[in-house]
């Protein structure tokens, strides 16, 4: 220990080099602190305990266990200097991940849907929908909210396009699949794809609201209209 004892001034002091590496938390190159006696035995005892706390903290410091603001508050109070103000920031731990819940499945979002709109529906509205969403369930098969693209909702446009008006009734029993394998289809008409489009697309509308999805696919997604509805249901009578 009398390598760190100085006798300055009258009286002992401890004097201890800061490491190279802790140099950026204790900006200062030395410590020198006075023992505030004459006697040598009595310095060395105090020189070895204030020897002992200070090199605690180095080694606390290289190991990240406190931060440096509260390493120099730890040395600055060891050292009987006066201590910032500011107290210690404890260590910042990262937030815990949270893991988003799963975006609901379509079954499920028109379930909610129409839970929310059927008081002020007729019993007609509801038998309308109910209908209009079976198709459109049946056509975009088992997906979530999230997982619909605007491929999906392309291909729902142009299956809806190719698929005849009353469907169930006509080919009760028959799948999707089976229905646009039948020769001679005289396809629904174009208002009704957009009618279908439009109640997809409030069903996505609801989604975003609920925060099951950030966009809705089905914006600009309709079918032109070449012909007007009256001359579509005119020629669809005909046949």
């Amino acid at each position: 220990m009398a390598n760190f004892l100085r006798f300055r001034r009258r009286y002992y002091h401890i004097r201890l080099r800061i490491p190279t590496d802790l140099r950026p938390t204790f900006p200062e190159p030395e410590i020198l602190k006075s023992l505030h006696t004459k006697d040598r035995k009595t310095a060395s005892i105090s020189a070895s305990r204030l020897h002992s706390n200070i090199l605690e903290v180095f080694a606390l410091t290289r190991t990240g266990f406190i931060s440096p603001e509260q390493a120099r508050s730890k040395l600055d109070s060891l050292l009987g200097r006066k201590v910032s103000e500011t107290p210690p920031q404890p260590m910042t731990l990262p937030p815990p991940k949270v893991e988003p819940l799963p975006a609901p499945s379509l079954a499920a979002v028109i379930t909610e849907y129409t839970k929310d709109r059927k008081s002020a529906w007729t019993s007609k509205t509801l038998l309308e929908y109910g209908s209009y969403f079976r198709l459109i369930q049946d056509v975009v098969g088992k997906k979530t909210a999230a997982d619909i693209s605007r491929d999906d909702v392309r291909q729902l446009r142009d299956t809806l396009s190719k698929l005849p008006a009353n469907l169930y009734k006509k080919y009760p029993g028959k799948t999707i699949a089976d229905v646009l394998n039948v020769e001679n289809l005289i396809p629904m008409s174009t208002t009704t794809v957009n009618k279908l489009l439009t109640i997809f697309g409030s069903l996505m509308r609801h989604c975003i609201k609920e925060g099951y999805r950030k966009d809705n696919p089905t914006e600009g997604l309709r079918v032109k209209q070449l012909r007007r509805a009256e001359e579509e249901r005119l020629t669809v009578g005909r046949t």
